[in-house]
């Protein structure tokens, strides 16, 4: 089960709200929209298996995880669990493509359990028809659930509200390198739907955002860690056009005057040119 954060709903005065929408992490917003997966049967939004808050994950789970794996990370405005009515911008961890994190013999534990659960949960009700679940299912059930169950929200009663979020993205290491990278590919929060006034996607706020990011994610696992900015770049295409283009040469030295032919003397010795 995830880790469950504490409820931000601490009453927000006007300095707060200022804070959420001017924060050292970006521009808060809703997300542009949440898909029918990311509900449960009850409407409310699902919290991703792997949701954590960044302090809260080992370091050993990423540097030395699956290679390969992708991680989307959240920029949050929450509720300090230490210190109630306190709000604390930091960022919360989870995969929106888990099969990529998660070892071959993890998932088998996971299905283990929740085939433990059903042939329970039938002896408990004999007379009812439980769905014995397989592979696929689990694969259905715990992949595709992206920023919107990361940057999940928590009301006092403990469900779960659609939550605002800052710079969101994914996060990759690389442990040839010793790299880590974080990005601002999310279109639930990073698009232009998502942030219709031009303040909240400016390329060089969010480049300072999301290297203020990557400095939270470098701290933690103590690795070099560089931001990429692609979703929200000025101009995508002349990016692009720019990385596909060959390196450019130095100029040539100019050439040098040619020499003219001398002219023959008297004698009718050979000419010599110039080499």
């Amino acid at each position: 089960m995830p880790k469950k954060a504490a409820s931000s709903c601490a009453e927000q005065t006007g300095s707060d709200r200022l804070t959420r929408n001017n924060g050292p992490l970006g521009t808060a917003v809703p997300p542009k929209r949440i898909k029918p997966a990311e509900l449960d049967d009850n409407g409310d939004i699902r919290v991703n298996p792997f949701f954590v808050p960044l302090g809260d994950i080992p370091r050993e789970v990423i540097l030395d995880g699956k290679p390969g794996a992708v991680w989307h990370f959240s920029a949050v405005l929450r509720e300090d669990v230490n210190e109630p009515g306190v709000l604390r911008w930091g960022v919360t961890l989870g995969s929106e493509e888990l099969l990529t994190a998660m070892g071959r013999m993890d998932f088998l534990k996971v299905l283990g359990g929740l085939r433990k659960g059903a042939l329970k949960q039938q002896e408990e009700n004999p007379g009812e028809e439980i769905k014995y679940p397989t592979q696929e299912d689990l694969k259905r059930n715990i992949d595709g659930l992206g920023h919107p169950t990361i940057a999940v929200d928590f009301k006092i009663n403990g469900t779960t509200k659609s939550g605002d979020a800052a710079v969101s993205g994914e996060f990759r290491y690389d442990r040839n390198r010793n790299l880590g990278t974080a990005n601002d590919k999310s279109g639930r929060y990073m698009s232009e739907k998502a942030r219709p006034e031009k303040k909240d996607r400016d390329p060089e706020k969010i480049a300072d955002w999301g290297r203020m990011v990557a400095e939270k994610f470098g701290e933690h696992l103590r690795v070099p860690v560089v931001f990429e900015q692609i979703k929200t770049v000025a101009n995508p295409i002349a990016g692009q056009a720019m990385l596909l283009q060959p390196p450019r040469a130095d100029p040539a030295p100019p050439a040098a005057p040619r020499a003219q032919p001398a002219q023959a003397s008297s004698s009718n010795n050979v000419t010599r040119r110039s080499r």
